[in-house]
């Protein structure tokens, strides 16, 4: 099967490969990874010795951002139904985890003793990809209101 370099098409059945919804899904996931590992990588390379820059910057401005960001583009597209709701524990993971690796593996590995977590820190990763998805899903309601005035 040929793809034609121009369209970015297959020559079958002249169906788009790349269409711009998947190629902003695809960067999008792949900066909110990216941000994710490159906070820890800041954190255990220099954060240590400013905890609390980290904590504010990273964790309660940088994530959520990033959180919100890629989960309104998921809000905005029709393909996940409703389950794109259940990003929104995943995104609440990734955040308990993102405080979780860096925090308190901190506390565990100076005082040698087990901290149990706060699973309170749930509740920012959930608010900021709730807020992302609610942004998203306004957009894809105002994209087919004003799609079906055109129509008519």
């Amino acid at each position: 099967m040929a793809i034609d370099p121009v369209r970015m098409e297959t020559g079958k059945g002249r169906e788009p490969i790349f269409t711009l919804e998947k190629v902003l899904e695809m960067v999008l996931s792949v900066l909110y990874a990216g941000v994710w590992v490159l906070l820890l990588v800041w954190f255990w390379r220099s954060g240590k010795a400013d905890m609390d820059a980290y904590e504010v910057s990273a964790l309660r401005l940088i994530l959520p951002i990033a959180t919100v960001l890629v989960a309104a583009l998921i809000g905005l597209s029709p393909k996940w139904g409703y389950f794109r709701w259940l990003w929104i524990l995943f995104f609440a993971f990734m955040y308990f985890l993102a405080s979780y690796l860096t925090l308190d593996l901190y506390d565990i590995l100076k005082t040698h003793e087990i901290v149990i977590p706060d699973w309170h820190r749930l509740i920012p990763g959930a608010v900021a990809s709730a807020v992302g998805m609610l942004i998203g899903s306004a957009g894809r309601l105002l994209i087919r209101y004003f799609r079906k005035k055109e129509d008519e």
